[in-house]
Order: structure tokens, then C-alpha cells, then sequence
């Protein structure tokens, strides 16, 4: 099992967000996506991924420069 790098793209300025991740074991990769919306109330994590380390940084980051919560 390789590492998995947590790749965060804005789709809607200040309020969606995609976090991809590829998964796989061996010679087979799947690539996961998260959608994190912005409500009103804090974040809506859609389909989440594996929390590694860097995909909770990640998140924490984007909660903060966008003044949410998960």
C-alpha cells in the first residue's frame, strides 16, 4: 500500500471544494473523491476519504480559511 497524497480543488469559489485521493494495493489505483461544501453551520464532507494525516491537514486548513466547522 503506497502513500496516499490528498489533492484539494476549488470547483466553486469559496463554498465546493474536491478532495482526491488514489487508492489502491499493487499494480490496481482507484482514484476517490471527497466534496466538501461550505454551509452555513460549518462543512459538509460528502464520500469521505481516507483520513491520512495530510487529508485531516488539509480539511483543517480549508475550515479555517474559510471560518467553519466539521
Amino acid at each position: 500500500m503506497g502513500r496516499r497524497k490528498a489533492l484539494l480543488t476549488e470547483v466553486v469559489p469559496g463554498s465546493m471544494h474536491t478532495l482526491g485521493q488514489c487508492q489502491g494495493i499493487i499494480n490496481v489505483d482507484v482514484p476517490v473523491r471527497a466534496t466538501v461544501i461550505k454551509l452555513k453551520d460549518g462543512l459538509f464532507v460528502q464520500n469521505p476519504v481516507a483520513p491520512t494525516r495530510e487529508a485531516v491537514r488539509v480539511v483543517k486548513q480549508l475550515e479555517t480559511r474559510l471560518n467553519s466547522t466539521v
